[in-house]
């Protein structure tokens, strides 16, 4: 949330509700309210087994009323590499989806994860297109 807040001073957060997981994401709001980061969690109800289609779509719904959209994308990453496969299938889904969209820059949000702690470092810069 932190580096969210460097960059705009407008955020939201972004929950896909998958089919069957609609008392987990009442549960997420419910906690997310009660946390009150002062950032809106918007719930986006999909039918669908995707989390790249919602979620392009609501980012495209954004273009409109704004120059460029910023996506920070939290990537897990694992001390022991074994585990690394497991993780950050949706940076790439993500990533991907939006490498021809000019107008959306994708950042991705590197979390160590270790038997201590976390350490957040701003792992990359992924610019869609410059021309």
């Amino acid at each position: 949330m932190a580096t969210a807040r460097e960059i705009s001073s407008e955020q939201v957060a972004v929950r896909v509700v998958l089919p069957g997981t609609e008392g987990a994401a009442t549960k997420l709001k419910e906690s997310w309210e009660r946390w009150n980061p002062q950032v809106p969690l918007e719930l986006i109800p999909t039918q669908y087994q995707s989390i790249s289609k919602p979620i392009k779509a609501f980012v495209k719904s954004k273009l409109d009323g704004y120059d460029m959209v910023v996506l920070l994308i939290p990537v897990v990453e694992p001390k022991k590499l074994r585990h690394r496969i497991l993780h950050n299938q949706l940076n790439l889904v993500l990533s991907s989806a939006f490498i021809s969209e000019p107008r959306v820059i994708v950042l991705r949000i590197l979390q160590v994860v270790g038997e201590e702690s976390y350490q957040t470092h701003v792992s990359q810069v992924g610019l869609s297109s410059l021309g």
